[in-house]
């Protein structure tokens, strides 16, 4: 809260000075505010102009993120830490990030997963990364505010090997990248990769704001390079595609026109195209839907 809208709520109670005081009384200080975030990750916070159409004015969107990479090993380190659990039996450690959009937020976050050797039940948790307060979403907004801020987290975990420690106070530190020298060999847990998918509404998978697609429209399949018009033909050989010939098609498009459905470059070229996961629930709304208006007509 600013200092001007601190007083305009004092103004607005309209109390005398000692219900002021008393209501200062319930601030916590410096010290305590230190003291109860300590361990958490920073939230950042501003806003970028947008018009929701053309004919509209821009307006001022506010939104809040995450660095992605420090808050899930700040997050698992505390479950892991809590549950007393070796990091040397740590398997796999699998994350699910998607978004929608309701109530006038957009949220992106991810669900997180970790596996272990020693038959311990897999951890299964959530983890918000992005809150943007808008009316309605659209790839420009969610372009402006995602791809840079969350990009070079997400890059980080799909890219980098995830170490798991552990020090001389048994406390469970994380680094990303090679093996740190500062901890044992033996009390560090090394897995190659973190296993990110991708998932959402049509507008954060479909569109041109994850895969550089032209728009969410069934002309053409995001995973093979079938047309609609030989969707019906099942007998023949379906080639799928490859995040690096995405990257490849991109480089070939003029004057903004799609090419093969494909307009721009996809968000995070350091997911695998097989780990973007479509949304079974929005895909047979549409089904749905038609074969109710059939019926009922």
């Amino acid at each position: 809260m600013t200092e001007n809208a601190f007083v305009s709520m004092l103004q607005e109670a309209n109390g005398n000075g000692l219900q002021q005081k008393v209501l200062l009384s319930f601030l916590p200080t410096k010290d305590q505010i230190n003291m109860l975030c300590k361990g958490h990750n920073l939230i950042k916070t501003n806003t970028v102009k947008n018009k929701y159409n053309l004919d509209s004015e821009e307006e001022a969107i506010k939104y809040s993120e995450k660095d992605v990479g420090l808050a899930f090993t700040a997050q698992l380190s505390r479950l892991l830490q809590s549950e007393q659990v070796q990091p040397s039996t740590a398997k796999i450690v699998m994350t699910v990030w998607g978004g929608d959009h309701g109530c006038d937020v957009f949220q992106f976050g991810a669900s997180m997963k970790v596996h272990f050797s020693d038959g311990t039940e897999p951890f299964e948790f959530d983890m918000s990364a992005c809150d943007i307060i808008c009316r309605t979403d659209s790839a420009e907004l969610l372009e402006k505010i995602i791809v840079d801020g969350l990009t070079v987290g997400l890059e980080k975990k799909a890219e980098s090997k995830l170490n798991i420690c552990l020090d001389k106070e048994k406390k469970i530190k994380f680094a990303y990248g090679e093996k740190p020298v500062t901890f044992e060999d033996e009390n560090i847990k090394t897995l190659n990769k973190v296993f990110m998918y991708v998932t959402g509404d049509l507008v954060l998978v479909l569109s041109a704001i994850a895969l550089g697609y032209e728009s969410m429209l069934g002309r053409r399949c995001f995973l093979c390079k079938i047309c609609h018009s030989l969707f019906s033909k099942l007998d023949q050989h379906v080639e799928m595609w490859m995040m690096v010939e995405f990257l490849k098609v991109v480089d070939g498009v003029n004057d903004g026109r799609a090419k093969f459905g494909v307009k721009k470059k996809a968000w995070w070229p350091c997911i695998p195209l097989e780990n973007y996961m479509t949304p079974i629930l929005h895909v047979l709304i549409g089904p749905g839907n038609d074969l109710l208006y059939s019926v009922l007509g």
